[in-house]
């Protein structure tokens, strides 16, 4: 957890693998109902370098976050948005630390809207309970 009670976890910066400049991927919520994705490109000195851990911690903090959470970076750090990769990756596979390539990735967090989703003004909906709401 990188932000609890819209403050700063101070292990963020400790661990080892957040000791250096890293493409990242974290999740934060503002308020319930209201989230944020923040991606973070790295490994590309000409474009961006990463960010540590307790800066992007602290980037959640600014933007307003009550709580964020570190997902998985590195090469898999990846945001697609309406079918559209909006981060890039160095696109070389070398093998050493400053390399960066689009790994494949198995899963993720993903948001969307369809119509199949029922909402208040339907006649039946989950309440959450076994009653059935009238219309």
């Amino acid at each position: 957890m990188l932000v609890s009670d819209g403050t700063i976890n101070e292990a963020a910066g400790q661990h080892r693998l957040s000791r250096r400049n890293n493409p990242r991927t974290g999740l934060g919520m503002i308020e319930p109902g209201h989230y944020i994705v923040i991606v973070v490109d790295g490994r590309q000195p000409d474009y961006s370098v990463g960010m540590l851990l307790d800066e992007f911690a602290q980037l959640f903090v600014d933007h307003g976050c009550t709580v964020a959470y570190n997902l998985d970076g590195g090469v898999s750090a990846c945001m697609v948005f309406m079918g559209e990769q909006l981060n890039r990756h160095g696109n070389k596979r070398v093998g050493t630390y400053e390399d960066s390539y689009q790994r494949r990735i198995p899963d993720g967090l993903v948001w969307g809207y369809s119509e199949m989703v029922p909402d208040s003004d339907d006649p039946i909906y989950n309440t959450g309970t076994s009653e059935v709401p009238t219309p």
